[in-house]
C-alpha cells in the first residue's frame, strides 16, 4: 500500500512549514528581544526586577509609579496565563501533527 495524494500534499505543506521556521522564529526572537530592550531602556520598572527592589527599598519610586506596577500585577499574570495556555494549545496541535506522521510512517513501514 503506498501513500494517498493527502498523505502527500500534507508531507509537502510539513516540509515547507519545516523550512520556513528559521526565518518566522528568528524573526519572533529578534522582535521579543528588541521589545525587551526597549523595556528595559524606556520603563525599567517593568523590566527590571532588580530597578524596583533597589527603588522599594531606597524609597525612591514615586506613588504613581507603585500604583501602576499594582495595577500591571494582575494584568501580566492574566497574560500569562494566557500565554501558556496558547502555547499548550499549539502543543496539542503539533502533537496531532506528529500522530499523523507517524501514522504516515507506520503505513508506509507495513508496506
Amino acid at each position: 500500500m503506498s501513500l494517498s495524494p493527502d498523505d502527500y500534499q500534507f508531507l509537502r505543506k510539513e516540509r515547507r512549514l519545516v523550512s520556513s521556521w528559521p526565518i518566522v522564529g528568528g524573526g519572533a526572537l529578534f522582535a521579543l528581544l528588541v521589545v525587551y530592550a526597549w523595556l528595559a531602556i524606556d520603563q525599567p520598572q517593568l523590566a527590571n526586577p532588580a530597578y524596583v527592589y533597589n527603588g522599594l527599598m531606597n524609597n525612591s519610586l514615586s506613588s504613581d509609579i507603585i500604583s501602576m506596577l499594582v495595577m500591571m500585577a494582575p494584568i501580566l499574570m492574566m497574560m500569562l496565563f494566557a500565554t501558556v495556555g496558547i502555547m499548550l494549545g499549539y502543543v496539542f496541535a503539533f502533537m496531532r501533527k506528529e500522530k499523523r506522521l507517524l501514522d504516515i510512517i507506520d503505513r508506509r513501514m507495513n508496506d
